[in-house]
C-alpha cells in the first residue's frame, strides 16, 4: 500500500501544468485498475470481480479525486506564471533600459571631457611658448604669465589622466571600485569649483573650462548615483603610502587656500594688462584641480597600502606617471619665471620644493609597479 501511494504521489507531482486536469483523470483511473486487480488477487477469481467493483471504488475514486486537485492546482500555477514572469521582465527590462542610459551618458560625458581637456592643453602650451617672453610689458609681468601658463598645464595633465581612467573603467564595467568611486567624487568635486570659478570671470567666458566642468562633472554625478559613494578609508602602512598621504593632505591645503584667497591674490598682482587673462578666476581654477589632486593622492596611497602588485595596475601607472610629468613642468615653469623677473622668491622656492617631492613619492610609486610587472 505505501509503495501505491508513493507511486500515485510521484504521478500527481510529475503532472506538466497544461495537462493537469487529464492526467489527474487518468491518474484515477490508473489507481482504481490498481486497486481492482489488487482486491481480485486477494479474495481469488471468484470474487474479483464483486469485490473490486465493492470496496475499492471508493478509494479509487478518492485517489482520482486527488489526482484531479492536483493537476488543477498545477495547471493553475502554471497559468499564474507568465502572467508574474512578463511583470518581472518589464521591470528587469525597464532596470535595464535605465542602466544602458547611465552608462551612455558616462562614456560619453567622459569622452568629451577628454576632447576638451585636449584643446585646454594646446592652448595653454601654445600660449606659454609664444606669449611667455615679454609683449606684456617688463618686470614681474612675462614671469607671472608664463607661471600661470605652466600652472594651468600642470593643472590639467593629471586632470586628462583622471578623465581617461575613469572612461576606462566605464567602458570595462568597473566603476563599481573604490578607486573609481573615490576618482568620480574627485571629479564631481573639481567640476562645481570650476563652476564657480567661471562665474568670478568679470570678462568673457573661456569656454573650455565650462564645457569640461559640465561634460565631466554630469558623468561624474551619473556615476556616483549609479554606483554609489566611496566608504571611508584610511590606512597607512609603509613609508611610501605615508608619502602620499602628505601629498594629499598638502594638496587640500593648498585648493583651500587657493579657493579661499583667489579673490584677494587677484587684486594683489599686479596684472595690468593681463587682468583680464589672469585674475581671481584663475586663481581658483587652480584651487579646483589641486583638490583633484588630494583624490588622486588618496588613491594612490590605498594602491601602496595593497602592495606592488596594485601600483602595477594600468590605472595607478598612468596616475603616477600624470603626477611625475606635471611636477617636473612646474618645477622648471618656475624656475624660468623666477628667471624671467618673476619676484615671489618664497613662492618659487616653495612650489620647487613641492613638486621635488611629488616626482619623488610619485616616482617611486611608478618604479615599483614598473619593477613588478617585469618580474618573471
Amino acid at each position: 500500500m505505501l509503495l501505491r501511494a508513493a507511486c500515485r504521489w510521484t504521478a500527481a507531482r510529475s503532472i506538466p501544468p497544461r495537462c493537469g486536469a487529464a492526467a489527474g483523470r487518468a491518474v484515477g483511473r490508473a489507481a482504481a485498475a490498481a486497486a481492482a486487480a489488487g482486491g481480485a488477487r486477494a479474495r481469488g477469481p471468484g470474487a474479483a470481480a464483486g469485490a473490486g467493483a465493492g470496496r475499492h471504488p471508493p478509494g479509487a475514486a478518492a485517489a482520482g479525486g486527488a489526482g484531479q486537485a492536483a493537476g488543477r492546482g498545477r495547471a493553475g500555477r502554471g497559468a499564474r506564471g507568465p502572467a508574474v514572469s512578463r511583470g518581472s521582465a518589464a521591470g528587469s527590462g525597464g532596470a535595464r533600459g535605465t542602466t544602458d542610459v547611465q552608462e551612455r551618458v558616462s562614456r560619453s560625458g567622459m569622452l568629451a571631457g577628454k576632447f576638451v581637456a585636449l584643446a585646454w592643453l594646446g592652448v595653454c602650451l601654445v600660449g606659454t611658448w609664444v606669449f611667455g617672453a615679454y609683449p606684456y610689458g617688463e618686470g614681474e609681468l612675462p614671469g607671472i604669465y608664463l607661471l600661470s601658463m605652466v600652472s594651468a598645464v600642470v593643472a590639467i595633465v593629471p586632470a586628462l589622466t583622471v578623465v581617461d581612467v575613469v572612461h576606462s573603467a566605464t567602458l570595462r564595467g568597473r566603476l563599481g571600485g573604490t578607486t573609481f568611486k573615490v576618482l568620480n567624487l574627485g571629479l564631481a568635486l573639481n567640476a562645481a569649483l570650476l563652476l564657480v570659478a567661471e562665474l568670478l570671470n568679470e570678462a568673457w567666458p573661456f569656454g573650455l573650462r565650462l564645457l569640461f566642468a559640465l561634460t565631466t562633472g554630469a558623468a561624474a554625478t551619473v556615476n556616483l548615483r549609479t554606483h554609489g559613494l566611496p566608504s571611508a578609508k584610511l590606512e597607512v602602512t609603509g613609508l611610501l603610502s605615508a608619502s602620499y598621504c602628505a601629498l594629499s593632505v598638502m594638496a587640500a591645503g593648498c585648493a583651500a587656500a587657493l579657493v579661499a584667497t583667489a579673490h584677494y591674490i587677484g587684486k594683489m598682482m599686479p596684472m595690468g594688462s593681463l587682468d583680464v587673462a589672469i585674475g581671481s578666476h584663475t586663481i581658483f581654477t587652480f584651487g579646483a584641480f589641486t583638490s583633484l589632486l588630494v583624490f588622486v593622492f588618496h588613491t594612490l596611497q590605498s594602491a601602496a597600502v595593497a602592495g606592488d602588485k596594485r601600483l602595477a595596475s594600468a590605472t595607478y601607472r598612468k596616475m603616477n606617471l600624470a603626477c611625475v610629468v606635471a611636477s617636473a613642468l612646474m618645477a622648471a615653469g618656475t624656475a624660468v619665471s623666477a628667471s624671467m623677473g618673476f619676484a615671489g622668491a618664497i613662492l618659487s622656492r616653495t612650489c620647487i620644493l613641492v613638486s621635488v617631492c611629488t616626482a619623488a613619492t610619485c616616482g617611486t610609486g611608478l618604479y615599483r609597479g614598473y619593477k613588478f610587472d617585469k618580474e618573471p
